[in-house]
């Protein structure tokens, strides 16, 4: 993304929806201003042997899996590299 302020964009992962980042793919700023990535009750996010940068932890969020209770959005990560 090539953003001009922190969470100009943001990526949402809304119910029945899935976001798949697989071998060494990368989700990421050109700049150095920051995103969150959500995902949604019902949602997927799917990172495997790849690399996320950028995500604003004083957002309170960065990565955030939102639920309601009883349902919540699946994040899996499996050897992949998160810096927030």
């Amino acid at each position: 993304m090539d953003l001009s302020s922190n969470g100009q964009y943001n990526i949402y992962v809304r119910p029945g929806n899935a976001l798949r980042a697989v071998e060494n793919s990368i989700i990421g700023t050109a700049t150095s201003y920051t995103y969150i990535l959500y995902v949604e009750e019902g949602g997927i996010a799917y990172i495997e042997n790849s690399t996320i940068y950028g995500a604003e932890p004083s957002f309170e969020e960065g990565l955030y899996v939102k639920g309601n209770g009883t349902h919540i959005g699946l994040l899996k990560v499996i050897n992949s590299t998160v810096n927030t």
